[in-house]
């Protein structure tokens, strides 16, 4: 998917998701309204995520797809009767790029000199792990067991070899912003589901500056510390 359609569809679900929300709250006021929104102090949530991830600028290059498994903490800092609005740290614990060169370095003589090139020799996974120390998440309470959050975070990612390209940097700073849903099950857990709009790259701290960037599809389970999640 062109980063371009990406971002298309990932603005489509945000707006889509703030004018079901109002669409939600004016219904609400015609009618007896839900109980008022219960936020808990802490909420832990370990989700998996992946997605198709192009490759930026070139786009005629083959789609990498990014997988993650992360575990996102939400504390609360301000509330309403329908909202909540918290901080939302995440930790990566597992993030992988497929299709991602494999390469070494040879020397080669060139006009009776030694030079030093670097040579593809095939195309794999590499894995790394993350961290997001920025980040923030709102909650809007649309029924009695249904909530719809938005959010975003920022950070930075280690892989055990360059990424996306040779040249460039094991070490990247990464950012997304997502929306989706969370439906309550039990007393204090919810499963969650949605998309997130995600981008890494090496803010051109290497000598190559490509970024991956794409939309990441989640499934997770959020489980509520403090309050009921009600």
């Amino acid at each position: 998917m062109p980063a371009n359609d990406a971002i298309k569809a990932l603005a489509v679900l945000t707006i889509s998701t703030w004018l079901l929300v109002v669409a939600t709250v004016n219904a609400g006021a015609q009618s007896v309204p839900p109980p008022a929104h219960s936020s808990p102090t802490w909420e832990i949530a370990p989700y998996v995520a992946g997605g198709p991830t192009t490759y930026v600028p070139d786009v005629t290059s083959p789609e990498r797809t990014t997988i993650l498994l992360g575990v996102r903490f939400v504390g609360t800092m301000l509330h309403g009767r329908w909202w909540s609005f918290g901080y939302a740290p995440e930790v990566t614990p597992l993030l992988i790029v497929t299709n991602n060169p494999r390469y070494e370095t040879k020397v080669i003589t060139v006009n009776g000199y030694p030079a030093p090139t670097i040579q593809v020799t095939g195309h794999g996974p590499t894995p790394g792990v993350g961290v997001s120390p920025v980040g923030f998440e709102l909650q809007f309470k649309v029924g009695s067991r249904l909530r719809l959050y938005s959010g975003g975070q920022a950070g930075f990612a280690w892989f055990t070899r360059e990424v996306p390209v040779p040249e460039s940097r094991a070490f990247n700073y990464t950012a997304q912003l997502g929306a989706g849903l969370q439906w309550r099950f039990g007393s204090s857990t919810s499963v969650l589901g949605g998309c997130m709009f995600h981008h890494l790259s090496n803010a051109g701290t290497g000598q190559n500056n490509p970024g991956l960037t794409g939309p990441l599809f989640i499934l997770g389970i959020a489980h509520a510390i403090g309050r009921s999640a009600g």
